[in-house]
């Protein structure tokens, strides 16, 4: 069943273009089955509840286009997404300034909380995460939505790893256990 008409019919076009992808296929009936996924092409491995589906998207920066290619999976109503994008220049503090902002706006919300993190691995990656409060839906149907994601750069890479929907909807550990696992190699 195609991930956009989904989310589209769910929460509206906003939260798609949160994870800067077009499509993605999701299981009709997911469930949590952790288990690593190895994203060779992107060099990093991440933990996933089920097996995720790909989609690539061009987004314009002020360094020029750049392709994202994420690896995601809707669960219920939280999308969990792990990506990267290979950018013309060293990506530094104010390209992630960029990615950042534009998490929030997709979100249509207003930043949170930002801190520092440090990857998994060794050696870990220095990076920030951020949390966007904001709204799924229209008027009357709208709902808190939330979301919670990780950056990190390592010379010219950008790496991305969100999770997004509806505010309470997916377990706190769950999500940081989601977040927590990626690890770039």
């Amino acid at each position: 069943m195609p991930f956009l008409n989904i989310f589209r019919a769910a929460h509206g076009a906003r939260l798609a273009v949160l994870l800067i992808f077009p499509l993605l296929l999701a299981a009709c009936n997911p469930k949590m089955d952790w288990r690593e996924f190895n994203a060779q092409d992107g060099g990093f491995t991440v933990l996933f509840p089920q097996k995720p589906g790909q989609g690539e998207h061009t987004l314009a920066t002020p360094l020029g286009k750049v392709n994202m290619k994420m690896y995601s999976v809707l669960i219920d109503e939280t999308a969990l997404g792990a990506g990267f994008a290979d950018f013309p220049a060293t990506v530094d503090e104010a390209t992630l300034d960029l990615m950042q902002a534009a998490l929030v706006r997709s979100l249509g919300g207003k930043l949170v909380s930002s801190k520092p993190v440090t990857s998994r691995g060794q050696p870990g990656l220095p990076g920030r995460e951020i949390v966007v409060g904001g709204k799924l839906g229209a008027a009357e149907k709208s709902a808190p939505a939330q979301l919670r994601a990780r950056l990190f750069a390592r010379d010219k890479r950008y790496f991305q790893v969100v999770l997004a929907g509806r505010q309470g909807a997916f377990e706190a550990s769950d999500a940081d256990m989601f977040l927590e696992s990626f690890k770039p190699f």
